[in-house]
């Protein structure tokens, strides 16, 4: 059978916004991206497509990987704000001719209001944190960049202050996170649900080699199946967690999503008399409280709703 994935070496991407808190698939963290290096052996090519994002998870970014080592940095479109400062952790670093990157001073968004004090805290924390960029800069940079206002520079401009080593060819690669699709030569695939037929099929068509778009794909389906795994491993005897597991797996949830609901229904006794339960509880006296003296028929009807619900549980 024809190998498919017969990459060298292996690919990490951040094709979106660097945070501190993931809200969406492409969001990247610091602890995503370290996660995402740890699973790999031996050397690594990092590709960037990113508009920036929080600073110190992106320097955190970068002292992880300069501590790493052996990682190649490759700018596919844009890389600009924070992103910027990744550049400078790479053992090499290449750009597409097409690319394009953007630096500018560090800014804060304020909500609320604040007295002299408060801002002026504010303002020494924006003082250390332009210090800290800087410092960042100057490990690849020849020389310094102007941060007082916003700046673009072109692939070739990147170049000259030594932002990249390297300029290659241009890159057409599209992906739409909000459909969560990748196109391939114009063929679509759904990054949702994999399906690695349909890009071998793409590549005996069109002659493709492998190139970034399936380096990406190929970055998606590993990150599908760790999601599907780690949620098949919730399933248990307990019908009810299964089916919430289920549906996670339908949905697009991680473990994270949805353990404190399996946890919940793991603490619910397994195959008891539920109208013994429910009896016991109405009968605790709880119904006498003033205001709250249902009809004796109202109260067996509610008892034998939740009685059919819960055995609908197990």
């Amino acid at each position: 059978m024809k190998k498919f994935w017969s990459m060298k070496d292996d690919d990490v991407f951040i094709f979106g916004e660097i945070v501190s808190d993931a809200w969406q698939d492409s969001d990247v963290t610091a602890k995503s991206l370290a996660e995402d290096l740890n699973s790999c052996a031996g050397n690594v090519t990092l590709h960037i497509n990113s508009s920036g994002g929080d600073i110190l998870q992106a320097i955190a970014i970068c002292n992880t990987i300069k501590n790493r080592g052996n990682v190649t940095i490759s700018v596919e479109g844009l890389c600009a704000s924070a992103a910027t400062l990744i550049l400078c952790s790479g053992c090499h670093v290449k750009a597409a001719q097409n690319s394009l990157f953007m630096t500018h001073a560090p800014t804060v968004g304020l909500m609320g209001f604040y007295d002299e004090a408060e801002l002026s805290i504010v303002q020494n924390s924006m003082s250390a944190v332009k210090d800290s960029i800087i410092t960042t800069y100057k490990q690849r940079l020849k020389s310094d960049v102007d941060l007082s206002t916003e700046t673009w520079y072109s692939a070739k401009e990147a170049l000259e202050i030594g932002l990249i080593d390297e300029i290659t060819g241009t890159v057409d690669l599209k992906v739409d996170d909000s459909q969560q699709m990748l196109f391939v030569n114009s063929l679509s695939v759904s990054t949702k649900k994999f399906d690695v037929e349909k890009i071998h099929r793409a590549m005996e068509m069109r002659n493709v080699n492998e190139t970034l778009e399936l380096k990406y794909a190929a970055s998606v389906r590993r990150k599908e199946l760790a999601r599907i795994q780690e949620l098949q491993s919730l399933k248990s005897s307990n019908a009810a967690v299964n089916a919430l597991v289920d549906v996670a797996l339908e949905n697009g949830l991680a473990v994270k999503d949805v353990r404190p609901f399996v946890e919940a229904l793991n603490k619910i006794p397994p195959a008891q008399d539920f109208a013994a339960l429910i009896r016991d509880q109405m009968q605790s006296g709880a119904q006498n409280v003033e205001g709250s003296h249902p009809e004796p028929d109202l109260k067996a009807m509610q008892m034998k709703r939740v009685v059919d619900f819960a055995k609908g549980m197990v």
